[in-house]
């Protein structure tokens, strides 16, 4: 706690697929774990980089 008020721990939040998330989304329940990992680009060669393009389009986006 003391890291993240001092500013120097950053938190990361996600979706953690669940049936109701699921439903929500009008997925099947099976579907949407893989749906989620997907969506979170995690099945990317490289999703590291998938997520640094995202941050740059979200600064963008964030001027605007």
């Amino acid at each position: 706690m003391r890291r993240t008020a001092e500013g120097s721990f950053r938190w990361v939040l996600t979706m953690f697929p669940t049936d109701a998330y699921a439903i929500d989304a009008e997925r099947p329940t099976d579907d949407f774990p893989e749906f989620v990992t997907d969506a979170c680009t995690l099945n990317d060669e490289n999703p590291a980089a998938a997520w640094r393009v995202q941050t740059v389009e979200q600064a963008r986006v964030r001027r605007n």
